[in-house]
């Protein structure tokens, strides 16, 4: 149960990961820092849970100025913080809890291909960390929009301008950045978009 190819989904997980990250370091390893799930109901529209937690780096253990003045996240919120393998396990049993163990199925929305391909694929297999399958395909909000309005592709802000609404909250928070493409999604379903899978973490390798 749950899983994630058909059409026709009861639930979107609305996922927008933070992670480290140093100016002008495009070689920069990194590492999440921030794991926010927005889990909203495709019958209701309605945000029904919200899956949170702060991530502790193990390369880069101290973050740089640059990636706090970014995302927000300061060295006292995730000097506690659970390591990513944890937060997986974490986000696992919630997951049962809330979808799997009750039949529903589900689909992962991001903006972008990012998050998955550039985030979490490189990161676990760095670190050896294996990861659930319900992570292999999901539906990237930002290929959907600039589809179905006939227009350029464009971030997140810029998306929600064109469809009249403002950003809610911090941008480059990932449970903000999460939240406000919710908002998208609720839009573009009101509008008559039929959400489907459109990325897969192996695609085109």
């Amino acid at each position: 149960a749950g899983i994630i190819m058909s059409d026709r989904f009861d639930y979107l997980l609305v996922l927008d990961f933070e992670c480290t990250c140093e100016k002008d370091n495009h070689n920069f390893e990194n590492e999440i820092i921030e794991f926010p799930v927005v889990m909203l109901n495709t019958d209701t529209l309605l945000v029904e849970h919200e899956f949170h937690r702060y991530v502790m780096p193990t390369h880069h253990r101290k973050l740089s100025k640059f990636c706090t003045e970014l995302t927000g996240i300061t060295q006292e919120m995730i000097r506690d913080a659970d390591t990513l393998d944890q937060v997986l396990s974490e986000f696992d049993s919630w997951l049962n809890q809330h979808l799997i163990n009750e039949g529903k199925t589900f689909a992962f929305v991001t903006d972008g291909p990012w998050d998955f391909k550039s985030f979490l694929l490189k990161e676990t297999k760095r670190k050896d960390i294996p990861i659930e399958h319900y992570f292999n395909s999901w539906v990237d909000i930002r290929q959907h929009f600039g589809t179905f309005y006939g227009i350029r592709r464009r971030n997140i802000t810029r998306m929600l301008h064109h469809m009249d609404m403002d950003f809610e909250g911090r941008a480059h928070s990932g449970i903000d950045d999460a939240r406000n493409i919710a908002r998208i999604a609720v839009r573009l379903i009101e509008d008559g978009l039929r959400i489907t899978i459109n990325d897969h973490m192996y695609k085109d390798r």
